[in-house]
């Protein structure tokens, strides 16, 4: 906090168990950090980016992804699913 009066709102640390940390540590993505500074205005295409990150090496087969299951994963902040699909453009 910039006020020492005022407490966090949250606390500035997270503790992660050791079966998670090892998880993290053992199914690791590398991410690009110039896609991620180029993606820093939209957490949405930041999720997105990093979904598919995680997603892509792991497939076996051509599978499509359709914008309904793209906006029931990520767009519930959308009113109209043609809203989440023009947003990414």
């Amino acid at each position: 906090p910039r006020d020492p009066r005022q407490g966090a709102l949250w606390p500035s640390y997270i503790e992660l168990s050791a079966a998670f940390f090892d998880n993290l540590i053992k199914h690791a993505v590398p991410l690009d950090e110039h896609a991620i500074r180029h993606l820093k205005g939209s957490s949405l295409a930041l999720d997105l980016y990093v979904w598919l990150a995680h997603r892509l090496p792991r497939l076996e087969k051509r599978t499509p992804v359709t914008w309904d299951a793209l906006e029931m994963q990520f767009g519930a902040d959308f009113k109209r699913r043609r809203d989440f699909a023009a947003d990414q453009s």
